[in-house]
Formats: structure tokens, sequence, C-alpha cells
């Protein structure tokens, strides 16, 4: 093969990378795929659509001659881990969903897809590939949720509050706001941005997601500071129109609470106040705080090696990332989360700022949520940091040729 045929090869695998990896994997990270089969609409198992994504997005992203960047596939460690207890130790039997093999297969297919997510980042367009996954996640999410809110569908469980296909009304919004901070921190187009997140805006509302909301708040708040340098008055224009708009639809909400076929929740106006205060223990709720204190003090009992990977998600339930992997696979988890937090954020402080898009629902979910590392978006982000956040890279050929480091995003720009 001569260099310029390799290159063509290249250059044709990352023009349809972005495109594949957006065809198999937003299905997976909305969660539509799973309900188009169990209610028979599409014949196709999500595990065979699971196998035939890896295939095809492994083999297009080695076409592209790819440069591996190994913290972000730090991100993976945990899933591993939890993959090695639960298959081969199985110190905790979960048959929630009936047998255990079932669980351990759940996991797996987790890991596959967060790794058909995280392997593209290695692509010289690297940056291009996530914005079509990010956009049609964000797009479908809030599609299903609009209309399951008008009485066209019912996916949620929880009844009386939005989810769209997630199923679980919590489990969108955390999507929705990773999948922004991605957008935020890789595409240097504020009014796209901005449209996108108001377009996601319904899907984080009509949730009710105490944490969703005040996350999404951060979030934005935060884009428009770091962007108010240059976009002062049409800020300030957005603030002055759109808070009072989206303030009446909370409002709305509140007051349709009784109404059938809208929200019937009965705390509705007590997360409204929690959310527009920021105030977190509120978020959390009494009776999370409560799952907290049970969980941390179990972690008192066998601090080291903790009960087994699935004791976090249902003998307990903390609804806090850290405890949750503490019971699951004890200190040895801990400290590798710990390690791979810590090494973006400081990497981030050290770049001033870079890659806080990221980090902001990185951080942000930690006390919310125990469940982020079955949420392959939540990889993908962290993955995403590490790309943005550390340029040393290695690289492999097919055929054994070098390759000179060049600038991703210029690359492709």
């Amino acid at each position: 093969m001569t260099t310029s045929a390799a290159e063509r090869r290249s250059l044709w695998a990352q023009k349809w990378l972005p495109w594949l990896v957006a065809l198999f994997w937003v299905p997976f990270l909305t969660r539509a795929i799973h309900w188009s089969y169990e209610h028979g609409t599409v014949p196709l198992k999500p595990r065979d659509l699971t196998l035939l994504g890896i295939a095809v997005v492994s083999l297009f992203t080695l076409l592209s001659r790819p440069r591996f960047s190994i913290f972000s596939l730090l991100w993976l460690a945990i899933p591993m881990l939890k993959i090695m207890d639960a298959g081969f130790l199985m110190r905790f039997e979960n048959k929630i969903e009936g047998d255990h093999s079932v669980f351990v297969m759940s996991l797996i297919s987790t890991m596959l897809i967060s790794l058909g997510l995280v392997f593209p980042l290695s692509a010289p367009n690297w940056r291009r590939v996530v914005v079509p996954v990010c956009i049609g996640t964000i797009c479908i999410i809030t599609a299903s949720i609009i209309y399951e809110w008008l009485g066209f569908g019912n996916y949620t469980k929880i009844p009386g509050r939005m989810s769209g296909f997630p199923v679980d009304p919590n489990a969108g919004p955390i999507t929705i706001c990773l999948a922004l901070g991605i957008l935020f921190t890789v595409r240097p187009k504020f009014w796209h941005n901005m449209a996108i997140a108001a377009i996601a805006a319904p899907g984080v509302v009509m949730t009710l997601s105490r944490s969703g909301m005040a996350v999404f708040i951060v979030l934005i708040f935060a884009y428009a500071m770091m962007n108010l340098r240059h976009h002062f008055v049409s800020i300030l224009l957005i603030g002055v129109l759109g808070l009072p708009l989206v303030a009446s639809g909370l409002m709305m909400l509140a007051g349709a609470k009784s109404r059938e076929g809208v929200v019937r929740n009965s705390n509705v106006a007590d997360r409204i106040e929690a959310i527009f205060s920021l105030d977190f223990d509120r978020i959390k709720s009494a009776e999370r705080g409560k799952d907290l204190a049970d969980g941390w003090e179990a972690v008192g009992h066998s601090p080291a090696f903790g009960y087994g990977t699935g004791s976090g998600n249902v003998r307990w339930m903390p609804h806090n990332q850290f405890v949750a992997i503490w019971l699951d696979i004890g200190l040895l988890g801990v400290l590798v989360y710990a390690f791979t937090l810590l090494l973006v954020t400081v990497r981030c402080v050290m770049k001033r700022g870079e890659g806080m898009f990221c980090l902001i629902p990185l951080w942000l979910y930690v006390p919310c949520s125990q469940t982020l590392f079955e949420t392959p978006m939540y990889l993908m982000t962290g993955a995403v940091a590490a790309s943005v956040l550390y340029e040393h890279r290695f690289s492999f050929s097919l055929w054994g040729q070098r390759r000179v480091a060049t600038n991703s995003w210029a690359a492709t720009s």
C-alpha cells in the first residue's frame, strides 16, 4: 500500500465514522432500542445491535489511523472491575432481573457500548465524531418526553412524572446534561450550542428531576458566564426573556399537577422550590438522606472489599456514586474512581478551565446518582474531558506506517 492510498482510506473512514457512531449508539443512549424491542416495534435484539456496532465502529476507527489516549481509556477501569467481580467472584448474587447471569450480561453490554463510544475518540476527527451522537441523543430523549407529556405514550416507571424512552425520570436529564457538557466543550459555536440547550430544556423540565434541573441551570449559567465577554448583550436578553419563560413553565407544571394526563406529583412545588434555590440537601430529599446514611454505615462494616457488585443498587441505594462503588467493589474501586476524577480536574485547573463543561456534570451528579457507571454517556463525558486535557497519545497502524502527531481539531477544520 502506498502512503497516498492509506491517506485516502483514512479520510474515507473519518468521513463515515461520526454517522456510524451516532447510528449505532444513539438508540442505546436514549434507550429507544430497548423500548422498541420490548414492544415488538423493532425485531433486532439490542444484543445483536451491540455486537454489530462494536464490529463496525472499531473497524472504521482502526481504518482512520487512530491515536489512543491512555487517560480516556482509564474511564473504562471501573466497569471492567465490576464485570470481573460480578462474573468471576460473584460475591453478591443479583437476581433483580431474574438471574445473576442476566445481570452480568447487562454489565458486559454497558461496557461494550461504552467502549464503542470511547474507542472512536482516538480517531483524528474525534471532536466531530461526538457532535452527532450528543445532538441526536438530546433530540430523541426530549422528543420522547414531550410525546409522553402530551399523552400519546407511557414510558415512565414513576406515575405522575415524565421519562421518555429512558423509563427512569432521572435518567433522561442526566444523559442530556452530560451530552450538553460535551457539546459545550468540543464545539466552539455559541449560538448552535444555545439552540441545542433550548431544545433540551423541555426534556429536563418536564421530568421534574430536581438534580437534573439543578445541574442544567448550573451548566447553562457557567457556559453563559464563560461567553459573556463576546456575547454580553445577547446573553443579557436571554436572561431577561428566557428565565421568566422557564419560571412560567415550571409554575404551569406545578399548577397542572392535579390534571389528568399532564403531571400528577404531590411534591412538585417542593421540587421546584429546591431547584430554584439550588438547595442540594432538599434536592436529595429526606428519603435519600436516610439511604445515604444506611449505605455509609454499611461501608463502615466492610471498608476494604465491599459486598460485591450489585449490592450498591439493590441491597442499598445510597444515591451517591462514591458510596455505591465502595459498597460494590470496595476501597480499590473508590481509589480508582477518585484518581480518575482528580486527574482530569487537576489538569483542568492547570489549563485554566479547559474542559470544565464536562467536569460540571461529572462532579455534580456524584452526590445525586448511584448508577453513573451504568450510564455510557457518563463514561464518554469523562473520556472526552481526558481527550481534551491530555494531548499525549500513542498510535499504531494496521500497515506499520508511522504518523506525524497533529492537532485533532486543526486536522478536521
